[in-house]
């Protein structure tokens, strides 16, 4: 546990298994790929340590309410997974738990087309939407993990920092420089720079 780095629970390489909560580790850090909640999560829980702060509020604070986007159109649960609070205060998902309407998902689609920029104001540092959009370097290369020991590249080549990429190419027919979240029942912010378009669907 001592091993892992912020960028592997942004990558999906700390090693937890999938559910939200406390997880064991399946594999030593960094040396392979797993989609967890589990790993977003702590993440959530570093950050709130770091900034003291509510990420809900954080969020809205910096981000959510310079887009335009209103607790309406917004909703995060209260955790569902791990205690209501750390340290005093309120602990928020990263894996789940976040609700927004397709106006929502736009302007954050939007947000990241802009490369963190929106109305003149840099809300995003612009090297932290490349790095989202593309696949980490250190980490690309690993296998998924797989339960009969098998090697079964790929996933990492078109994961970022919690978004997906096409950037190999391998969606025929769509641009290499897509790139998307992906959450539950299929809700998608997908955003393709060369086209200069951004798509949100709600699952």
């Amino acid at each position: 546990l001592g091993r892992i780095t912020l960028l592997h629970l942004a990558t999906q390489t700390a090693g937890f298994d999938k559910k939200g909560d406390y997880q064991p580790l399946l594999f030593e850090p960094g040396t392979k790929w797993w989609y967890s909640d589990g790993g977003p999560n702590w993440l959530a829980e570093c950050l709130t340590l770091v900034y003291r702060r509510d990420m809900r509020d954080l969020l809205f604070e910096r981000v959510f309410t310079p887009l335009g986007i209103t607790s309406d159109d917004l909703v995060w649960r209260k955790n569902a997974y791990r205690p209501e609070m750390i340290d005093g205060i309120p602990r928020r998902e990263f894996g789940s738990g976040v609700h927004a309407n397709v106006d929502a998902m736009a302007r954050i689609g939007l947000l990241y087309l802009r490369e963190g920029t929106f109305q003149g104001a840099q809300l995003l540092p612009a090297s932290f939407v490349r790095a989202a959009r593309s696949a980490t370097p250190a980490f690309e290369d690993v296998p998924i993990f797989r339960q009969d020991g098998k090697h079964d590249p790929g996933a990492a080549r078109h994961y970022g920092l919690l978004w997906w990429n096409n950037n190999d190419g391998t969606l025929k027919g769509v641009p290499s420089d897509a790139f998307w979240s992906w959450g539950l029942y299929d809700s998608l912010i997908v955003v393709i720079p060369s086209l200069d378009v951004v798509v949100a669907r709600a699952g």
